[in-house]
């Protein structure tokens, strides 16, 4: 059996257009996204299609990092589009239950503690939805502000003691940080890192 650990959900077109309400509404959506099955299976099979074409058996998938909007203001944002992606993959696996496995996104917002925002959507994509892992960004700020402490750090413990407690791992994925770590690797700390 061939299972790819890293893989992404592919959105219908109607979640886009909640996520243009809720960036615009600043998390005042005018409704609540009723994506049509249809469309949800649509967007599922062209993944399946995909997978058949190289042998994959299943896969592991979870929100495209790039499209958690972790920086966007008010937190309540990416808090909607998080638990908007987790049930949209949820319907994936629910469609496909021997070609996918849930991996749930957190709404990881700027300097907030994890256990504010991520921990109560880990607990939920775990208990409720059966998913078997998380994404974790080393940094939701995404290069608008200071970097939250290293992921050794006691500010992240919330999220590894829920992780522990419900026994699933967690695949570090940065987002949109490539121009902080761009300003602040320079070519000679590189090549000292070099063999």
């Amino acid at each position: 059996m061939i299972i790819d650990s890293h893989a992404h959900v592919v959105m219908p077109p109607e979640s886009f257009r909640y996520m243009a309400e809720l960036i615009g509404g600043r998390a005042n959506p005018s409704t609540t996204p009723k994506i049509p099955d249809a469309s949800v299976r649509k967007a599922a099979e062209e993944l399946v299609r995909s997978m058949d074409a190289v042998g994959t058996d299943v896969q592991f998938i979870s929100p495209r990092p790039y499209l958690q909007m972790h920086s966007v203001k008010p937190g309540r944002v990416t808090e909607l589009w998080s638990r908007h992606c987790n049930d949209i993959i949820a319907r994936f696996v629910t469609m496909f239950p021997d070609r996918f496995r849930g991996v749930a996104g957190l709404p990881q917002h700027m300097l907030e503690s994890p256990a504010e925002r991520a921990v109560p959507e880990l607990e939920r994509c775990v208990n409720e939805l059966g998913f078997v892992g998380c994404l974790i960004n080393p940094d939701p700020t995404e290069s608008e502000g200071p970097t939250p402490p290293g992921l050794g750090d006691p500010f992240w413990y919330p999220l590894y003691e829920a992780m522990t407690r419900l026994d699933v791992p967690g695949l570090i994925h940065s987002a949109g940080a490539a121009a902080r770590a761009s300003r602040t690797r320079s070519s000679s700390s590189t090549k000292k890192a070099l063999p």
